[in-house]
């Protein structure tokens, strides 16, 4: 079992492109100098509910942009990123550290 113990969100740079993503750093319960980070992008998705409906396939509500986070995780570390560090101050470093260097591998880059 895994306890969150910091969230960050980061502005990144894929190419032009600014990506706004939010990155959560989780420590076990059981052996506290073991930690993972997973990673989410914010995006925007055009969605519209099927009901109610005004006839038989028109839906009766218009279409609406929302925001949802959508893990990230896999597209750039890979899957989860577990390591070991004996603090969360060091475990930070540790994830921005391979944050920065994926991104970079990407193409992309971090804010320091």
């Amino acid at each position: 079992m895994f306890e969150l113990v910091r969230t960050f969100e980061v502005d990144a740079a894929l190419g032009v492109e600014l990506v706004p993503l939010r990155v959560e750093l989780f420590r076990s319960t059981k052996d506290t100098r073991r930690f993972r980070y997973r990673l989410w992008r914010l995006e925007f998705y055009r969605i519209q509910p099927s009901f109610p409906q005004e006839q038989v396939g028109l839906p009766a509500q218009t279409p609406s942009d929302e925001e949802f986070l959508v893990d990230w995780s896999a597209f750039l570390t890979g899957g989860i990123s577990e390591f070991i560090a004996e603090s969360v101050d060091e475990a930070v470093g540790r994830m921005a550290d391979d944050l920065r260097s994926r991104l970079e591998a990407s193409g992309g880059s971090m804010p320091l």
